[in-house]
């Protein structure tokens, strides 16, 4: 389980992917739907407050948005960029999604609203912040949190795109891969350690807070429910809830 996008706990169901598959569960592990034709690689689908699935296509240049009547285009992008990953906006609702422009070593996060209209956050220039994007959320605060497997670090912005601060291993004293990200109602930052399968809990600001047991086949996607439970992947295709 590399990612899990959505959960709420009155009906009951999640959207989750793993290495090759889009799947709606309900909270009983009965398949509800399936998606196809969607990219499930990272942070690449996320849920709309009127419950629509948004997911990135498999050649990462479209998002479409898929209702209970229709699936249709949302957002499509330029032959020479790729969408990285994607969130909606605890705050407003919007779509956050972090592109990168191959031609041009660009990396930036553009917010789009509900008709599509669309505005540059964070323009990265030579990938001097961003190398390989993974996962992106929103904090309460309006933070924007951005993963970067590659470069070891969860770099974070203001909602005006400029740059607060990096999580490094310097912050914990110890080795440092992060992968998949969360925030809570509180305003917590939750990171996945792919180096040692520990899941970090900071604050607003970075600060370390609590350290979750590493355990054995944990995977990628992380996500909170509105009851505020955690809901943690595995490699073997189930997900642990946690309450913390």
């Amino acid at each position: 389980i590399n990612h899990i996008a959505y959960v709420n706990s009155k009906p009951g169901c999640l959207w989750a992917s793993g290495p090759s598959s889009l799947m709606k569960f309900g909270i009983d592990g009965n398949i509800i739907q399936t998606v196809n034709d969607a990219l499930c690689w990272h942070g690449s689908f996320a849920v709309t407050r009127d419950w629509d699935l948004l997911y990135v296509n498999k050649d990462q240049r479209i998002i479409k948005k898929k209702s209970e009547d229709e699936t249709v285009d949302f957002v499509k992008i330029q032959d020479h960029e790729r969408i990285r990953c994607i969130c909606i906006s605890k705050i407003t609702g919007d779509l956050l999604v972090v592109i990168d422009n191959t031609e041009r070593r660009i990396n930036r996060v553009t917010r789009y609203d509900n008709a599509g209209k669309s505005h540059v956050i964070v323009s990265d220039n030579d990938r001097r912040l961003f190398k390989s994007p993974s996962y992106i959320t929103e904090n309460t605060n309006g933070n924007v949190v951005v993963s970067d497997y590659e470069r070891k670090a969860v770099v974070v912005f203001d909602g005006a795109g400029q740059h607060r601060f990096n999580i490094k291993k310097h912050r914990i004293h110890s080795e440092f891969t992060p992968t998949g990200i969360c925030s809570d109602g509180n305003g917590k930052i939750i990171v996945f350690d792919a180096s040692t399968l520990y899941i970090y809990v900071f604050d607003q600001d970075g600060h370390l807070k609590l350290l979750l047991d590493q355990k054995p086949n944990r995977e990628w996607g992380l996500c909170v429910d509105d009851e505020q439970k955690l809901y943690v992947g595995n490699k073997t295709g189930t997900i642990d809830v946690y309450r913390y």
